[in-house]
């Protein structure tokens, strides 16, 4: 199950705002309105943003068409992981590296296709060939795992303890379902 912008989304019937339990929170935050204060809580930062092509139809889902646009998504992103100053492990593509201006890069594969982990305030990770292994990297090496672009929830399903959040109530739904919320 993974939120992108090349499939339909998913039949979702529920929506949410937050939600918390033993391993870990969830809630509707827009990035691009800086550090949420729960984000300080993570140990480590692990996402999948967002690209450009697929960006307005990420917002189009969320109910937020022109709140943002996708250089402030990106400036955002930059800002919230130099304000934080730890781990952080971001899935970019090359049309995303000038902006976000990463310690390093190291390339690896998203689905097939080649993307980057743009890497900060972290070592290079050895032996990670695709975004499946950097991620079990991360949540084995850190306790709480921050994710600010959580869609469906992929390190809800892989971290101990997460803090994840999305712009689309929908999503915050989806994976607070993987945290233990039962409504």
């Amino acid at each position: 199950m993974y939120h992108s912008a090349l499939k339909p989304p998913l039949d979702i019937a529920g929506e949410l705002d937050h939600y918390a339990g033993a391993r870990g929170e969830v809630f509707a935050w827009d990035i691009t309105r800086g550090v949420h204060p729960a984000y300080r809580q993570a140990d480590a930062i692990y996402s999948e943003p967002a690209w450009r092509d697929g960006y307005r139809k990420f917002l189009a889902r969320a109910g937020q068409i022109g709140s943002s646009s996708f250089a402030d998504y990106l400036e955002a992103i930059r800002a919230v992981v130099l304000s934080l100053g730890k781990p952080a492990y971001i899935v970019a593509g090359r049309h995303m590296l000038r902006e976000l201006e990463p310690d390093f890069t190291i390339p690896v594969q998203l689905h097939g296709y080649l993307a980057y982990a743009a890497i900060w305030n972290a070592p290079a990770p050895e032996e990670v060939v695709t975004t499946d292994d950097l991620l079990v990297y991360v949540c084995e090496h850190h306790e709480t795992i921050l994710d600010f672009s959580c869609g469906y929830g992929n390190v809800a399903r892989t971290a101990r303890r997460c803090i994840c959040s999305d712009i689309n109530r929908h999503c915050v739904y989806v994976v607070a379902r993987e945290l233990g919320y039962d409504g």
